[in-house]
């Protein structure tokens, strides 16, 4: 009887060593994926060449230089402002 209780304590111990394990791969399994994801975005295709492919377009390394303050360039968002309706005084 005690030999029987002791193994199946044993394999529920097992089990759940084994789901804690692979709750840890899963969530291992999950930041890899999103590293990925981020490093494909902004990575930068090269070329044997000094050429890198960027969003398509081809620059050459020596001639393209990032911009420097890219804010700079941007359109500024305009904001939309709501009509006040206005009040009208009634005698």
């Amino acid at each position: 009887m005690k030999r029987m209780r002791r193994e199946i304590f044993e394999r529920n111990e097992e089990t759940e060593e084994q789901k804690e394990r692979e709750v840890e791969k899963k969530k291992h399994v999950k930041k890899e994926k999103k590293l990925l994801k981020v490093e494909q975005t902004f990575k930068k295709e090269r070329d044997d060449t000094n050429n890198v492919k960027m969003e398509g377009k081809t620059f050459n390394k020596n001639q393209w230089k990032p911009l420097e303050n890219p804010r700079s360039l941007q359109v500024p968002v305009v904001k939309e402002k709501k009509e006040r309706k206005q009040k009208i005084n009634v005698k």
